[in-house]
């Protein structure tokens, strides 16, 4: 059996920039939602009041657009103005109505850049060595993984049972009162894990090569005992003599 989080997320930079720094200690456990690193901020700063900018030349320029189509449509109705002179102020103002849906979307996506200069934990979990040291350029292409978070508490243990085990663990589970049935995680030490677990999933079909069930066990671990990557034993009663 193999420990492992109940949900692992990797920590990435999104964007291109430099990494100033980190605000945690690694190796501990922490809450959902601190900032974790920082990146540099200046440019994507810069980026968002350029477009900005833009988008406010986009509405001055729907606004003239606006005017115009307003002032030449009822002279075009009278033919006091040719025809041609309206179709076009009609069809600036459809496409300066294109350049501002286009420069909202651009202020949208600078906004969503900065957003990512700074990066918080999704989980409340613990966090690993970090992967990249600051003062790196990270996000140069892709994605930087640069450190990883387990939710640890319930911790989660991946295992195997083999058909006809499973089958006995599943009826007398069923017997008991509630259709519980705890079990033991043995650790590599031989020491029983002092918090009794529980079944919480099974494979959809039994691997036809080993005749063997996964399943997925999840104990209490309200100390950090353990850590993902570990190995034991579980154990569960099937009959009783």
């Amino acid at each position: 059996a193999q420990p492992d989080g109940r949900e692992t997320v990797g920590i990435r930079a999104r964007v291109r920039a430099f990494l100033p720094g980190q605000r945690f200690t690694e190796g501990t456990v922490g809450r959902k939602g601190p900032l974790l690193f920082t990146l540099d901020r200046r440019e994507f700063e810069a980026k968002l009041q350029q477009a900005k900018a833009e988008l406010e030349i986009a509405m001055a320029r729907l606004g003239k657009a606006e005017t115009d189509e307003r002032r030449l449509k009822p002279l075009a109705e009278r033919k006091a103005v040719p025809q041609q002179d309206y179709d076009n102020a009609a069809a600036n103002l459809l496409a300066a109505r294109a350049n501002v849906s286009a420069a909202r979307a651009n202020v949208a996506a600078a906004e969503l850049d900065l957003s990512y200069t700074t990066i918080r934990s999704p989980i409340a979990g613990l966090i690993g060595k970090r992967l990249v040291s600051p003062g790196n350029l990270v996000g140069k292409g892709e994605a930087t993984l640069l450190d990883t978070v387990s939710s640890i508490d319930p911790i989660r243990v991946n295992a195997t049972i083999s058909e006809a085990e499973y089958l006995r663990f599943f009826a007398r589970r069923n017997e008991r009162a509630g259709g519980s049935g705890a079990l033991d995680l043995i650790l590599a030490d031989g020491s029983v894990f002092p918090q009794k677990g529980k079944l919480v999933i099974v494979d959809r079909a039994v691997d036809q090569k080993t005749g063997t069930l996964n399943f997925v066990a999840e104990f209490p671990n309200p100390q950090g005992q353990l850590r993902p990557g570990q190995f034991g034993r579980v154990r569960g009663v099937v009959e009783m003599a």
